[in-house]
């Protein structure tokens, strides 16, 4: 909320002026020279695309691994809005999870929300290092109560990070934690009903969609066991 915070005191200052796109940008990023290019001609090609950005990058060992996102996300450290969706969305809001809450509300009033694959741009502090792993998973399960999601979606998450996350089983105990604790304090949404219902659809597609490739990966197995 921090970042917000600064970044809408900066906002405050040309608020009243004419530009097309909004753009929040991080300090710890290498930023190809084409990438503001290449994502405002995509927002002139596409009037109803109302926040984008490309993939990013983290360094993992010896090699940089793209982060994976949402269809519907784009990169909170470098996302370009358009200046009309940022107005019509109110703006970011100054509170964890804000990164969430646009695309929810762009969303919802009728935006599309993406990011593009084919441009990369390189995060040079992993997510998780300023206020360590386990408190960043706790921050994340606060933070998807506090955004309306759905529960079945939301024990998928944690089982998810329970296998894979940093660190590995203790990350997705800290979510649940995260999650149950704005949950027993009654913690006010930052999102409404309407808008809460529009988020689940969205996690709803991506469960959907991640069918096939789940079946796929079962194949061989089901081959092996003589079921196919």
């Amino acid at each position: 909320s921090a970042v917000i915070t600064a970044f809408l005191a900066g906002y405050e200052l040309i608020k009243n002026e004419h530009f097309d796109f909004v753009v929040k940008l991080d300090c710890d990023l290498e930023i190809p020279d084409n990438y503001f290019e290449t994502l405002i001609s995509r927002l002139h090609a596409d009037p109803k695309l109302g926040i984008t950005s490309g993939i990013y990058e983290e360094e993992y060992g010896q090699a940089w691994e793209p982060v994976k996102m949402p269809k519907y996300h784009a990169a909170g450290c470098s996302k370009v809005v358009r200046a009309e969706c940022f107005r019509e969305i109110g703006g970011f809001i100054p509170n964890r999870g804000w990164d969430t809450v646009d695309e929810i509300r762009a969303s919802f009033l009728g935006w599309k929300t993406s990011h593009f694959e084919d441009i990369a741009l390189r995060h040079l502090k992993s997510e998780g290092t300023g206020i360590g792993f386990t408190q960043t998973n706790l921050m994340l399960g606060q933070i998807y109560y506090l955004t309306g999601g759905g529960t079945f979606f939301f024990l998928l998450k944690c089982f998810h990070r329970l296998l894979f996350s940093r660190p590995i089983f203790l990350g997705g105990i800290m979510m649940l934690v995260g999650f149950l604790k704005a949950y027993l304090k009654n913690e006010p949404k930052l999102v409404s009903d309407r808008e809460a219902i529009c988020y689940r659809r969205l996690l709803n597609e991506r469960i959907r969609a991640a069918w096939p490739e789940m079946l796929n990966r079962l194949a061989p197995s089901r081959k092996m066991m003589g079921l196919s």
